[in-house]
């Protein structure tokens, strides 16, 4: 039997980097395992989004860097399963089942849409992060949910956010239900941070030869301090009703959209009330820092220190 080439379809902010961790700590690891092979700007999830037609799969391949990674993967599929945990290639699950059927493995992970929506906020994600070649928007071809682009320009990064999760979620769903012959794994990343059997379980799946090995990483990429004062989601999470697309997926897939569970995840993506905080947000302290940190950065390559 042929070794698998396992692809993840994720929003990223959902256990991709804690995946890729835990599995590179496994002994004698018989697997090629990857995060984000490619850079977002490079494999252009969004433009790509649900891309099932020949003509449609020729436009992928004709990106070289593409093209490269795909053949990069079927050659090392010759030696030994190959695992994707990155979201950046979640475009790219039809392509790789027209080119080699059954032996795609699909994982399909989704987080709590609030807790991503609050982290993707945190991060800058359509604010200073929204490259059409991978910030998702109704506006882009093929999408699941065109309806939302009446209400694109009122939207908050933060709604934004939401229709992003709504968007990639249900596309993950949608390949379940389209390719019956492939193997796929549907994980909550609830479950995946909580469940100390489940790593095994992914790892039999992507046919790791002894999946008892798997640990978990301590590293789970969590939102950081200065992100949560320089982005917080603010008062932007109250919107979160007006979308019933989104609640309507949400809560069929088993998500507690009810306001106390909302305002319980969104305060962990909220600038903490506290005075340095608050200090740091209006004086503007992260932003110096890493401007001047940049500068530095700039003048060290340049090698223009003075003695």
């Amino acid at each position: 039997m042929a070794n698998p080439i396992v692809l993840t379809i994720s929003t990223g902010r959902c256990g991709t980097t804690f995946l890729y961790k835990s599995f590179q700590n496994i002994p004698q690891l018989n697997a090629y395992v990857f995060h984000e092979s490619l850079h977002a700007n490079v494999a252009k999830p969004a433009m790509y989004h649900r891309s099932y037609t020949s003509n449609l799969q020729k436009t992928m391949l004709d990106n070289l860097s593409i093209s490269r990674q795909v053949e990069k993967w079927l050659e090392l599929a010759d030696g030994r399963p190959v695992i994707e945990f990155g979201w950046t290639t979640s475009a790219l699950v039809p392509l790789l089942h027209s080119l080699i059927g059954n032996q795609l493995k699909v994982l399909v992970l989704h987080r709590h849409p609030i807790a991503v929506a609050g982290s993707l906020t945190n991060k800058g994600h359509y604010t200073k992060n929204k490259n059409p070649a991978w910030a998702i928007s109704p506006m882009h071809s093929r999408v699941l949910f065109p309806e939302f682009s009446a209400r694109w320009p009122t939207m908050s990064p933060f709604e934004k956010s939401l229709y992003r999760w709504l968007e990639i979620t249900a596309y993950g769903f949608e390949i379940a239900k389209l390719y019956s012959d492939i193997e796929i794994m549907n994980i909550s990343s609830n479950k995946l941070f909580n469940d100390e059997t489940l790593l095994s379980h992914i790892a039999d799946f992507c046919r790791i030869a002894k999946p008892n090995l798997v640990a978990p990483s301590t590293y789970k990429n969590k939102t950081s301090g200065h992100d949560r004062e320089i982005r917080p989601v603010g008062e932007e999470w109250q919107n979160y009703h007006r979308h019933p697309e989104f609640l309507d997926f949400a809560t069929k897939i088993g998500y507690d959209m009810s306001m106390n569970k909302v305002k319980e995840i969104v305060s962990s993506y909220q600038m903490p009330d506290e005075f340095f905080p608050t200090f740091r947000k209006y004086t503007k302290y992260w932003q110096i820092r890493f401007y001047l940190g940049s500068l530095i950065k700039d003048l060290t390559k340049k090698n223009i220190w003075l003695d």
